[in-house]
């Protein structure tokens, strides 16, 4: 539990933070005088000092947190309150106090605003992300932010607005998930630790063996700037990872594969745009089939990853490129190609807008375990995506995890978080009890 410094009356005094609200301009605390009575505070930023200032406290004073058990706080920043929710007991009933974000109590008949979206990069997943908006009617496009002059972008929602990357950190109030759609070769290992420190961000870094080390420092950025963050969120890592953790929790005595493709992987095919002397590239992942039908049969095969897929690459060079130079590059660039075989196909940029103009993708997650006596019994598990667009369901993905981070940060959580961190019902606009009357 934080303790915030506080102005009451003109009086300073420090106060236990219980929860901040989703946008980061109020906390609900309690003052250590008055440990029992709940009261709502604006965050005032003042030259090097954060305080905050006293706004609302509950009528009832009566400490309700000793005899009926506290379960939370509910914000409703667009009603203008927050009420702290008490559980029933046996011997008193449940009594929910408000707490007003200013005086006027009609603001209650206000209907919910929408989650206010802002898309970091407008390449194929940013696009992919402004479509995926339109399909969510519980959210809406804040604003795209490009690296490019704002004037060259056209959007394909009518109204949006453009503006620069660099003027983003001056609109946090107007924001409240931002989407970064950069790469993750060298974008987002730098934007989303950045962009954490103004906003609460949800990013698709899918460079696996370096997650742990993203994950550090998007941790450190959120937490010291009172944000949340989601991170390595798509089909995989992401969707995928999920049904990885599912699989091996079921079946612990069993073997794990995955395989991808075939299809362009957006990171993969980023990483061969970045590489010198390249003007366009895409990756195609092939998975082989002799390896699954293996993992089907039910023998896990032990299986290197040069065994499970391979890698095409399609390449348009910059004008007296070195193509040996670019070749070399790419086979051995670490966590990307250099534990595949890899072929490099130089084309022209006629042929390449002709042919590779298309984004499919998909892929299996493969669970082959024993139970039962003596552990004789073959037990499969099969999860597969196939994907006319990558990054518009990459997209799709992403949108219901920022309903998902929208809703934990009404709870005052902070910090990163990935997959596994998240309850599955918050993806949904769905209520509990929908939820359960319709999927369980």
């Amino acid at each position: 539990m934080h303790i915030f410094s506080v102005i009451k009356d003109g009086e300073k005094d420090n106060a236990y933070v219980v929860s901040f609200s989703p946008s980061g301009k109020y906390f609900v605390g309690k003052q250590k005088k008055y440990f029992c009575c709940y009261s709502l505070y604006r965050i005032v930023k003042e030259n090097d000092s954060i305080y905050g200032e006293f706004v609302s406290e509950c009528a009832d004073r009566t400490c309700y947190e000793d005899f009926i058990s506290f379960r939370g706080i509910s914000w409703h920043e667009d009603k203008g309150f927050a009420e702290i929710i008490f559980r029933d007991t046996d011997t008193y009933k449940s009594k929910n106090l408000r707490l007003y974000l200013n005086k006027n109590k009609e603001q209650e008949n206000k209907p919910m605003n929408k989650v206010r979206i802002g898309i970091a990069g407008y390449g194929n997943l940013g696009k992919g992300v402004e479509l995926a908006i339109r399909q969510n009617d519980d959210m809406e496009l804040a604003g795209i932010f490009t690296r490019r002059n704002p004037e060259t972008v056209k959007p394909l929602t009518e109204g949006a607005k453009v503006f620069k990357i660099d003027d983003a950190k001056n609109m946090t109030d107007d924001v409240d998930v931002m989407i970064i759609c950069g790469g993750s070769a060298t974008d987002l290992p730098e934007q989303t630790p950045e962009l954490a420190k103004y906003f609460n961000v949800i990013d698709s870094f899918d460079t696996h063996k370096r997650i742990p080390e993203h994950f550090a420092n998007v941790d450190k950025s959120a937490k010291e700037n009172n944000h949340l963050a989601f991170i390595s969120l798509g089909w995989d890592p992401g969707l995928f990872s999920l049904n990885r953790l599912y699989a091996e929790s079921i079946l612990p005595n069993g073997k794990s594969y995955t395989f991808w493709g075939k299809g362009v992987s957006q990171g993969h095919s980023d990483a061969i745009r970045r590489v010198e002397g390249v003007k366009k590239g895409i990756q195609y992942t092939v998975p082989i089939e002799s390896a699954m039908e293996a993992v089907r049969s039910g023998s896990q095969p032990e299986l290197t990853t040069r065994q499970k897929h391979l890698r095409e690459c399609w390449v348009v060079p910059e004008e007296g490129a070195d193509l040996a130079k670019i070749e070399e590059s790419i086979k051995t660039m670490k966590n990307y190609f250099d534990e595949y075989d890899t072929t490099v196909n130089f084309i022209s940029e006629e042929e390449f807008n002709a042919v590779h103009n298309k984004m499919p993708h998909g892929g299996f997650v493969m669970r082959s375990g024993l139970t039962g006596d003596g552990e004789k019994t073959h037990q499969m598990i099969e999860y597969s995506l196939k994907l006319e667009s990558n990054p518009e369901f990459t997209a799709s993905v992403l949108i219901c995890f920022a309903r998902a981070l929208n809703r934990l940060r009404a709870e005052g959580a902070t910090g990163c978080k990935t997959a596994f961190d998240i309850p599955p019902a918050y993806l949904s606009k769905l209520s509990p009890e929908e939820l359960r009357a319709t999927m369980l």
